[in-house]
């Protein structure tokens, strides 16, 4: 009899260890409805800094011949990396890039794993000029050099690649001034006669007023989940207002939030973002090219 008991009592425990697996959660990272953060900005149509002349490319086909589109918002729901691509301040330009790229490639997953691919699609809008021509190949000849060189191996996985110029003092040649770009969309700016200005007193002491201060040289990696109608719904910024560089997770959980997802269902990854400092630099295009052609041995350089 107690042989039977032990027995029983085995199958039991073995049944439950099994039942405990197959309820492991595959949200790894923890996000749901209850996590979600608004961002707090104002909801309005998105806005691209290199205004009509914003441009793209379809992911995994940057080799392709076709010279870039002209760029037009989906009928769906939309998440963009901004982010610059050859911003040379802070950290090493290749560890901000591969960083980048990480982040906007958990979304990507996240989007594939979870059966969204109908409803959102993901795109890196890079928001800083392009070397100088002369120090590159015409697309007509190297149809991939519309992507920065260190992303170029693998290629960033995204639906779209855009390119979206702003810069940094000044406007014209259909390019807006940085922080004329993102003050409508800081939850912190204010309204004031044809600008904005920092809306409390931390904003305005760390130099948010200044346009031409360090303040504005903070081009880092920045979020906008978008609707289908083309209205930025939350935007999440970083190192600007704050010294955090925003991870995969807020336009996830924005997701989640907007989308109405249950996150017991949700196959999501644990989600570790790294940060860094990336600050803008004037474009000395000859001696970048020349850096990172000779560390990729490309083109003539040293091998």
């Amino acid at each position: 009899m107690k042989n039977i008991k032990f027995a029983v009592l085995a199958l039991a425990c073995a049944i439950a260890a099994t039942g405990c697996r197959e309820d492991k959660t595959q949200n790894e990272a923890g996000l749901s409805e209850a996590t979600y953060k608004a961002s707090g900005v104002a909801v309005q149509p998105m806005v691209y800094p290199g205004l009509q002349n914003t441009v793209f490319k379809v992911g995994g086909k940057f080799k392709d011949p076709q010279l870039p589109q002209r760029w037009e918002q989906p009928k769906t729901w939309t998440v963009y990396m901004a982010a610059p691509g050859w911003t040379n301040g802070g950290f090493p330009i290749v560890d901000r890039l591969s960083t980048d790229a990480v982040a906007v490639s958990k979304v990507y997953d996240f989007i594939w794993k979870n059966h969204l691919r109908d409803q959102v699609k993901v795109a890196w809008l890079q928001y800083d000029q392009n070397p100088n021509p002369q120090f590159m190949d015409d697309l007509t000849v190297v149809p991939d050099n519309f992507i920065p060189l260190f992303l170029k191996p693998a290629g960033p996985q995204v639906d779209y690649y855009i390119y979206s110029p702003a810069v940094r003092h000044g406007s014209g040649q259909g390019m807006m001034q940085y922080d004329r770009w993102v003050k409508p969309f800081l939850p912190f700016a204010k309204k004031q006669g044809g600008d904005y200005v920092a809306a409390n007193d931390f904003q305005r002491n760390e130099g948010f007023d200044d346009t031409n201060g360090k303040y504005w040289d903070n081009w880092a990696r920045h979020w906008f989940i978008v609707n289908p109608q083309g209205e930025v719904v939350d935007a999440y910024f970083s190192n600007l207002g704050n010294r955090v560089i925003q991870g995969a997770d807020k336009p996830i959980n924005s997701l989640i939030h907007h989308l109405k997802l249950d996150g017991e269902k949700l196959i999501i990854p644990k989600i570790v973002t790294y940060q860094y400092q990336s600050l803008f630099t004037a474009p000395y295009w000859n001696k970048i090219d020349a850096e990172i052609r000779d560390v990729l041995q490309i083109d003539g350089a040293a091998k």
